[in-house]
């Protein structure tokens, strides 16, 4: 039974929109910054599969399902580095029927970029749903002009009926570099009918150079992840979210609700949201009724008109697909003609020194930023 749309009770509902949960990945995004570094393709690929796994262990209080976006709803913010730079989000809704979420991250000076759209789906099992997020990420490494494909594990709740209320992460994904040949394959494994406290929440993978497995990974995803290397013997930990990792957390901006257009998340949602936060689910109820209804309506009238939706901050590559970003930059960052990355209206510019780049060379990446006297303000308010 697909549960794309069903329309689900206020009560289970975490009081943030989709766009907003797929930003939970990105707040050890400076992980990133030290793969970039990396000279050895290897080394790099350990960094980047660090990172997609910092992305798994935040999570909600209790079982809660984010809002499900509505057709040009946005939502955008930012991650302040320790040193200054910005890595920016965007997300739109560019579908309803089907639900797709598009949304791009960026930080140039940092010199990586990530690329996104996602078709939500839900499975129902009797006592047991799993949502899943069908699709890919492309993660560039901007100086390398390396693109990394990722997919995404599926999560399953049970105990929906009968029994205690559980969540955990399924299935069988990859973090895949082409232009390297470097390929990590990851499981996430359901805990079996009869298995113990030690094998809930398990992963396991394997990272491979052609078909020769250079590595094995072993651990929980919200715990510690070891990895060895096949050639050495040696094991390491990978990822381990400790007390310390979670308070270097890189902080978060957001722009103001009195400074957020009718269709962010956050404005188009806070009725909602106000009332979940109070218990009042009847209120909670009333709102998201209206917000849907007014949905309906607008849908209704495009088809009368015969006129049709675009997205207003993505567009379709009719090639593969997927929604790429208006505005997408994935030149390397030049120290010597650019100064720093800024958000305006969903539209990420970069300030330059003069109005048309200067020459790039290959080795632009060991051109250091010389230091500079100001102090830029982001329009991203938190």
């Amino acid at each position: 039974m697909d549960l794309s749309k069903v329309v689900l009770p206020t009560f289970i509902l975490e009081p943030r929109s989709f766009l907003d949960k797929l930003s939970d990945s990105y707040y050890h995004v400076d992980i990133l910054s030290n793969a970039v570094q990396e000279d050895d393709a290897f080394t790099r690929m350990k960094s980047v599969v660090k990172w997609y796994l910092s992305g798994f262990y935040k999570k909600p209080k209790g079982l809660k399902k984010p809002y499900n976006p509505i057709l040009g709803e946005t939502f955008r913010c930012c991650w302040l580095h320790p040193n200054g730079t910005k890595t920016f989000y965007i997300a739109e809704q560019v579908s309803h029927h089907p639900p797709v979420s598009a949304f791009y991250v960026t930080n140039r000076q940092e010199g990586f970029a990530i690329s996104a759209s996602i078709l939500a789906k839900s499975k129902f099992y009797g006592n047991s749903t799993s949502a899943i997020l069908d699709g890919v990420a492309v993660l560039t490494l901007l100086p390398r002009g390396e693109n990394y494909t990722l997919t995404i594990p599926y999560a399953h709740c049970k105990g929906i009926l009968m029994g205690t209320l559980s969540m955990e992460l399924g299935g069988k994904v990859y973090v895949e570099c082409e232009k390297t040949g470097y390929r990590t394959e990851l499981e996430f494994k359901l805990k079996p009918f009869l298995g113990g406290v030690d094998q809930i929440n398990c992963i396991s993978g394997r990272l491979k150079l052609g078909k020769e497995t250079l590595a094995t990974l072993d651990g929980y995803w919200d715990g510690v992840i070891k990895i060895k290397d096949r050639r050495t013997g040696e094991e390491q930990i990978l990822w381990n979210p400790t007390n310390t990792i979670r308070k270097m957390r890189l902080k978060r901006l957001t722009v103001s609700i009195e400074h957020q257009g009718e269709f962010e998340s956050e404005k188009l949602w806070q009725h909602v949201s106000a009332a979940i936060l109070c218990d009042d689910m009847n209120t909670a109820t009333e709102e998201k009724t209206s917000l849907e209804e007014v949905q309906r309506a607008c849908s209704k009238e495009r088809k009368v008109k015969c006129e049709d939706w675009f997205p207003k901050h993505f567009q379709q590559d009719l090639k593969n697909g997927q929604w790429v970003y208006k505005h997408s930059d994935l030149r390397p960052w030049d120290p010597r003609n650019d100064l720093y990355q800024y958000e305006h209206d969903y539209i990420i510019q970069t300030k330059t020194k003069h109005p048309a780049p200067i020459i790039r060379t290959a080795s632009i990446i060991s051109v250091e930023l010389p230091p500079v006297n100001f102090s830029p303000c982001s329009p991203i308010i938190a």
